[in-house]
């Protein structure tokens, strides 16, 4: 008889010290990105370096490749907090959720619904395979990220009545 394995859920309240290492790296991954996006500088040696002393060294390529698609061509307004800060925003937990649903599922759409929230359609169709290659990449490196069903609702006031294009990226 196969066994089935029980893959628990991250709670809503989560803090930064609460995630499991895998998730508090893919965290500080995307918030490094983030700063070093709006500083005009570039992480990718720092990341790099991190990733793959983490176990996962092909992860910061795709990490880059798929936040640059969102910065290029998400639209609204993405709530990013700085490195050190303990809490996570909805926005932060749903680039979890949807690296955690290509991670856990067998379709190549399972994250889409996480990433619809700052991404246009054809924007995701382009961004999809790099976010799937980042989750695996973090899978094989034993970089595992719980799913997040509840960060799907509500929807962020930011987001309603937003233009089709990124304004900015918050971070706090």
């Amino acid at each position: 008889m196969a066994q089935v394995e029980r893959i628990t859920h991250a709670k809503p309240e989560d803090e930064f010290l609460e995630l499991s290492f895998g998730e508090q790296f893919l965290l500080w991954g995307i918030r490094i990105w983030v700063i070093s996006y709006r500083n005009d500088s570039n992480p990718q040696n720092l990341l790099r370096l991190a990733y793959t002393q983490a176990g996962a060294p092909n992860a910061h390529t795709e990490l880059n490749t798929m936040m640059e698609m969102i910065t290029a061509s998400g639209y609204g307004v993405m709530d990013v907090h700085w490195p050190n800060c303990l809490k996570i925003s909805t926005d932060e937990m749903r680039l979890m959720g949807a690296i955690a649903a290509w991670q856990h599922g067998t379709g190549q759409h399972d994250g889409d619904i996480y990433s619809e929230y700052l991404a246009k359609p054809a924007t995701l169709r382009i961004l999809r395979p790099a976010a799937r290659t980042l989750a695996k990449a973090l899978k094989e490196g034993g970089l595992l990220i719980r799913p997040r069903p509840w960060s799907l609702s509500p929807l962020l006031p930011s987001r309603q009545n937003t233009s089709n294009k990124l304004q900015h990226v918050t971070i706090h």
